[in-house]
């Protein structure tokens, strides 16, 4: 196995891929692609190498509390983790936005019953009830 690192392989993958999301948006009469969610690891011991690379790029962390449900029935939620945004506006997003994405994620992206994701969904909901806009904060403190 060869480890290649430093040589900007990442972020140029994460480029290429954000210019196909917004040729796509396009293509589906959008003039714009509107956001990208993304989860990341919690810094426990610096910030690691993905932090910089999403934060260059424009990702901004929300201001909520989140959590992944679990990805199948043999493993357990995780609070391990942030919610990141790439997003055109660069302070806030629309709560209704928020909701919509972790609908289609939750439902779309886990081997759980439904039951645990309409659980997950509304914990997040929960979190997000009394506000119209999530404020959005730099991934790495500079």
């Amino acid at each position: 196995m060869v480890v290649i690192k430093g040589k900007g392989y990442a972020s140029a993958l994460l480029k290429e891929g954000m210019q196909i999301l917004e040729r796509d948006a396009k293509k589906n009469s959008k003039n714009y692609l509107d956001y990208i969610f993304c989860e990341i690891n919690k810094f426990c011991n610096g910030i690691p190498p993905s932090a910089y690379i999403i934060n260059n790029l424009g990702f901004k962390l929300l201001d909520i509390a989140y959590t992944q449900p679990p990805l199948s029935i043999e493993k357990n939620a995780s609070d391990d983790l942030h919610l990141a945004v790439w997003s055109r506006n660069k302070t806030c997003i629309a709560t209704d936005d928020i909701k919509l994405f972790i609908k289609i994620f939750f439902t779309k992206a886990f081997n759980i019953p439904h039951s645990t994701k309409d659980y997950y969904i509304d914990l997040l909901y929960e979190r997000l009830k009394d506000t119209d806009f999530v404020k959005l904060l730099s991934i790495i403190n500079e």
